[in-house]
């Protein structure tokens, strides 16, 4: 943008701050042992541009008590706000996910 005035030109850029991949992780954990539990964890963080066209990190969803990690799903963080971006769909699955890895 762009700004005149009769003495000077001013050029302002505005670029949003975007969370690091090792805090959109921590956020994920975080909401991952507050909504199902302390048996999960997020992988590695991945930047992608998902279907609603957001700019956000993905991570696989994994069970560590196996001796290779068993994935269950995935979750997504917004870059911009650190929000996790998930619905009731993805909650289910990974709830469901969990309880048959557990229950095996």
């Amino acid at each position: 943008m762009k700004i005149e005035t009769q003495e000077q030109l001013f050029t302002v850029q505005i670029q949003p701050a975007i969370i690091s991949a090792e805090k959109a992780r921590k956020q994920a954990n975080v909401w991952l042992l507050t909504n199902i539990g302390n048996l999960l964890r997020a992988e590695k963080p991945q930047l992608i541009i998902n279907q609603q066209r957001q700019l956000c990190w993905l991570m696989k969803v994994v069970l560590p008590a196996e001796k290779v990690a068993k994935p269950l799903g995935q979750i997504e963080v917004d870059v911009f706000s650190g929000e996790v971006l998930t619905d009731i769909s993805v909650y289910n699955d990974l709830v469901t996910q969990t309880y048959a890895s557990i229950t095996c």
